[in-house]
């Protein structure tokens, strides 16, 4: 039995600098809310509960306020627990700044369950070491996790940060996994799940069929909608992932779930709801594994003579240009192609009727996020209100036969999601269709269409993005040490000096 946690976490004034004092008394506010909820989790037998990315202390304005020392009196220092064994509820030997960690040890051994929590860390560098921030400290996003005794067994440091330049990325990507009683449990953050490593490591590696992962996921609609890609990631990997996300309207981020590979078990997304949502289910044990192999090559058929369209659409936080084919008949077989990688659509309308405006949409190539341009390979049906690629908030179409295919996928890792609409709420078609590799068969659905789509990930094509190494004339190094605001207030600084000397000179 697995808990995840939702809610709008309080938060500090952005912009200001909080003492030490001020930031454990806004952090507790939040503990006392992670009591309850684990209190609740615990009478209910509960094995695991996992609070969400930034659960602490709310989302620090993504870098457009905070600053490294705004973000400091929150971090904690936290021991590997690797090398020493350490329970902070029981233990008589003080380490400093560890007041938080206490909490959370004690919540787990009271109620005799696994806590997963988001904490920030700050870790001391020696100025001989060239990768030291100037303020002489590492500061990483880091995930924890305390056992049903209190003793930390685990530690994450991030690795892909989303506008987080308060926070360092570790040098190396961390395979961080931990035993439990009920299985062996793999441990990552929100937008390390788009990355070959660590979620490939630990599957295919470490043998991990379940992972925990806090999360700030940022919806990007129509595709990627926390649910979407969460529950896509489970059975496209076939995985038990349990997502707790972080609720703030500012950023746009919601949708925690329990997912499996047979697709979404239960889940919250809502943005307009602010409340507290402790989501808990029971997920099967995942003992058979095996490496999904690839499938032959299946030859494309020749191009619908429909004429097709380039539109952009929201893919992540960049606007990608897909291929679009509108569906302008009650019934059809169509198809797409981007080079060799094709589309397939063969559907049919409800009762024949009218079909309202939807597309088949492809795209190969690369998309720019996080540094990155992440190889990508995707056929999608969208519902158009007008325009293809962009939000919708309604639908009215029932399909009687919906069959996508994708064509010549070049990869074995492809993440099948299906979304509906019931009135203005997004819904996952959960056991309303069945997924065969690079194929949606859709039966039945309950509610109208708002879009399918596979999402294949060419892991091995992924670069660096080379284009941002320098932003504003600071490099990335530099910038994950957030001194980017400071040289820009400098600059604002400089200039206004410079228009004041150049009006008295003029005088």
């Amino acid at each position: 039995m697995a808990s995840v946690f939702e809610f709008r976490p309080e938060h500090p004034p952005q912009g200001r600098s909080l003492s030490r004092n001020h930031a454990l008394e806004l952090m507790k506010q939040n503990i006392d809310i992670y009591k309850t909820q684990v209190r609740i989790a615990g009478e209910k037998r509960n094995d695991i509960i996992v609070f969400p990315e930034y659960g602490l202390f709310g989302i620090f304005g993504y870098e457009k306020y905070a600053r490294r020392s705004d973000v400091y009196p929150f971090l904690e220092t936290i021991p590997d627990p690797r090398k020493v064994t350490w329970n902070p509820c029981t233990d008589r030997t003080s380490i400093n700044n560890t007041e938080i960690q206490k909490e959370l040890s004690c919540m787990a051994k009271l109620y005799d369950i696994y806590v997963v929590a988001n904490v920030g860390e700050k870790v001391a560098c020696k100025r001989h070491d060239p990768s030291c921030p100037e303020d002489g400290r590492y500061q990483y996003n880091t995930n924890v996790v305390y056992s049903t005794n209190g003793t930390l067994v685990a530690k994450y440091r991030k690795k892909h940060l989303f506008k987080e330049s308060y926070f360092n990325s570790p040098t190396k990507t961390e395979i961080v996994t931990f035993n439990t009683h009920f299985g062996k449990f793999g441990l990552l953050t929100s937008y390390d799940s788009l990355f070959k490593s660590p979620i490939l490591d630990l599957i295919y590696k470490q043998r991990v069929r379940d992972i925990v992962m806090p999360s700030a996921w940022v919806s990007s609609l129509p595709l990627f909608r926390s649910i979407q890609w969460h529950s896509s990631l489970a059975q496209g990997l076939e995985i038990n992932l349990l997502v707790s996300t972080v609720h703030d309207g500012y950023s746009q981020s919601y949708g925690s779930g329990i997912y499996g590979p047979d697709g979404a078990k239960s889940y919250f997304s809502n943005p307009n709801d602010f409340g507290e949502k402790l989501i808990s289910d029971r997920l099967r044990l995942l003992t058979s594994f095996h490496q999904r192999e690839r499938h032959p090559v299946i030859p494309r058929w020749p191009m619908s003579k429909t004429k097709t369209q380039n539109r952009s659409m929201a893919f992540l936080d960049q606007n990608v240009d897909f291929k679009f084919i509108e569906l302008s008949k009650s019934s059809a077989d169509v198809n797409i192609c981007h080079g060799r990688f094709c589309c397939r659509l063969n559907y049919s309308v409800e009762n024949k009727g009218r079909i309202e405006k939807y597309a088949l949409a492809v795209y190969k190539g690369h998309v720019r996020t996080l540094g990155y341009l992440l190889e990508v390979e995707v056929c999608a049906v969208v519902r158009c209100s007008p325009q293809c690629g962009k939000p919708i908030e309604r639908a009215n179409t029932y399909f009687d036969t919906f069959h996508l295919v994708g064509v010549n996928f070049s990869t074995p890792y492809i993440f099948p999601q299906v979304l509906t609409l019931s009135g203005h709420e997004a819904v996952l078609a959960t056991h309303q269709w069945t997924y065969k590799h690079g194929q949606i068969i859709f039966h039945s659905p309950e509610n109208p269409l708002h879009s399918a789509s596979l999402i294949g990930r060419v892991y091995d094509r992924d670069t660096k993005d080379h284009r941002i190494k320098y932003s504003n004339g600071i490099s990335i190094h530099k910038r994950n040490r957030n001194y980017a605001p400071v040289v820009q207030y400098a600059s604002s600084f400089i200039l206004i000096v410079a228009f004041i000397a150049s009006t008295m000179f003029s005088s």
